[in-house]
Parts: C-alpha cells; sequence; structure tokens
C-alpha cells in the first residue's frame, strides 16, 4: 500500500497576480485541493508557489481565473522533469514535457516550457448573466515551481 501525504498550507488558496510594475490584476491564482508538495516547499502558497510544489508522479492543479480575453504566452518552469497540461474554459488539455539538463540558463523544454493560447470570455451562470474573464487550467505532474503570463495580444 502507498501512502500518501497532502501538504496542508496556511496562506488562502487564491491569490491576486500581479503585473510586471507589481501592480494588483484582476487575474486570480487557485491552488485546487488536494494540493500535494513535499518538504521544501514551505508552510504558505505564494504567488511564485514558493520553493516548489510537486514531485516525481505528483499532479497538481492550478487555475488562472478572471483572464481578460486575449493571445497569452503562458511559462511554466521546474528543473526537474515535469509533464505541463493546460486547458482554456475547459477544452481538451495541451501537454509538454520538459527535460532538464542542468542548464543555469532560461532554456525552452528544459527547464521551462511555453505555451501559447487564445482565451476567450465566457459567460457567468448567475444572475445577471454578464461576460467574465476566462479560465486557464494549469495541470502538473512533477515538479512546478514558478509560473508566468504574459499578454501577446
Amino acid at each position: 500500500m502507498i501512502a500518501r501525504y497532502f501538504k496542508q498550507f496556511s496562506a488562502d488558496p487564491l491569490v491576486k497576480l500581479n503585473d510586471s510594475t507589481g501592480e494588483e490584476t484582476a487575474i486570480l491564482l487557485r491552488r485546487i485541493l488536494p494540493l500535494t508538495a513535499d518538504a521544501d516547499s514551505g508552510a504558505s502558497f505564494s504567488p511564485m508557489l514558493g520553493t516548489w510544489v510537486g514531485d516525481t508522479g505528483i499532479t497538481n492543479e492550478f487555475w488562472l481565473m478572471n483572464v481578460p480575453p486575449g493571445t497569452y504566452e503562458i511559462y511554466l518552469y521546474s528543473t526537474t522533469a515535469t509533464e505541463f497540461g493546460i486547458s482554456i474554459n475547459g477544452s481538451d488539455i495541451l501537454w509538454k514535457n520538459n527535460t532538464p539538463t542542468g542548464s543555469s540558463a532560461f532554456v525552452e523544454d528544459d527547464n521551462y516550457v511555453k505555451f501559447t493560447v487564445g482565451v476567450s470570455a465566457v459567460l457567468r451562470s448567475f444572475s445577471p448573466v454578464r461576460p467574465s474573464g476566462g479560465l486557464i487550467s494549469i495541470r502538473t505532474i512533477g515538479t512546478l515551481s514558478g509560473l508566468q503570463l504574459r499578454r501577446v495580444s
């Protein structure tokens, strides 16, 4: 029998993302429970995920909520072999893997992967019905040590 232990985080599972100037945005980052982690992840949740979250074979999920319509580049960082999956507004999951070589420079598909995606508005189902930002769901099987979201159009 394999025992699994879930890390308990003391901080709110929902945080607002900041832009490159440090200003708060309307985009929310939500961790989906149960969020598994190893000892080096720390006891709190931060916008850059603390030190790292996850381990080999461990799946974690995060949502970027209220994302304004547009085209985005999503950068997901890890220095260990990880499977990264993203879904936009509930669409099929797109997957990418990294293959770490120990490089100290940022190298795509080595210590990070990049997705380019289009996000459209969604209609909220509660009354009154109104358009809302899109949802980007991020799944990792392995370790996630950071993420960035860059609007390109």
